[in-house]
């Protein structure tokens, strides 16, 4: 949701970037119709759908973190021409990461939540696994666990494939963020996603003495530029490197933009 890019979208906003923060139907605000699939596609096209609804036929970057990150980029392939660049924190990549249950029951408790009484019940196990794993259920509204369920068990890890890969071909600008303690998505998958693109691997990265972090700034690990992207790799912030890390990405999206 919007919620999510609260502290990123600060530091850009003030640089002058105009920033549209979208809630996807059934998160923040925004009630979801009975009959909307969570697919990729699906959330691209009502991306597309909303902003032109508002007079934006393009844009400058497409940002998504974690799920979202999978959604931006199926731009790509839904709309080829309508983001220039993208920024990819904490993405999700082409298989199951460490934080979804095993995949077949992940997808059992997204029907089971459209079962009358046996949904109930899903949900409210959902919220306590979410304690565990960390979230602020607290700041969920109405559905907003039950319908993050529905969007972990329909994703694409296909279509995931599909679009890292066009994006690679095509060579188009990429921030790619990840935080080396993420519960959430491992190492391996963030090297699988730089593979994919055409970027280094953490160890890769490791060999480049240009690539070992901002000695200003401790938390970073890596900031490694190839041919138009760049990786920044962080020693903490878990899954929501956008919030820690907030004025340091910031200014790694706007160099980006600029250089369009």
């Amino acid at each position: 949701s919007y919620y999510d890019f609260r502290y990123l979208a600060t530091p850009l906003s003030k640089a002058g970037v105009r920033v549209i923060r979208i809630n996807f139907p059934g998160f923040g605000p925004t009630v979801r119709p009975r009959d909307f699939k969570y697919s990729q596609i699906n959330k691209a096209n009502f991306i597309v759908d909303l902003l032109q609804a508002i007079g934006v036929d393009k844009v400058d970057m497409g940002i998504g973190h974690s799920m979202g990150a999978a959604v931006v980029a199926s731009l790509v392939t839904t709309h080829p021409n309508f983001a220039s660049s993208y920024a990819l924190l904490a993405s999700c990549g082409t298989r199951t990461h460490q934080a979804m249950i095993p995949f077949p029951l992940g997808q059992m408790l997204g029907n089971a939540l459209d079962i009358p009484v046996l949904g109930k019940v899903t949900e409210a196990g959902l919220k306590v696994f979410c304690m565990v794993l960390g979230f602020n259920v607290g700041k969920t509204v109405k559905e907003e666990v039950a319908n993050s369920q529905r969007v972990c068990a329909s994703i694409d890890f296909e279509c995931c494939a599909k679009n890292l890969r066009l994006l690679g071909d095509k060579k188009l600008p990429v921030v790619l963020g990840y935080s080396l303690n993420d519960h959430i998505v491992q190492n391996a998958i963030f090297d699988e996603i730089s593979s994919i693109l055409g970027l280094k691997t953490l160890s890769g990265m490791a060999t480049l003495a240009d690539a070992r972090g901002n000695n200003a700034d401790p938390h970073v690990v890596y900031d490694a530029t190839t041919r138009n992207s760049r990786q920044l790799v962080f020693k903490n912030g878990g899954h929501y490197l956008q919030k820690f890390h907030a004025n340091y990405i910031a200014k790694a999206l706007l160099e980006m933009l600029n250089n369009l």
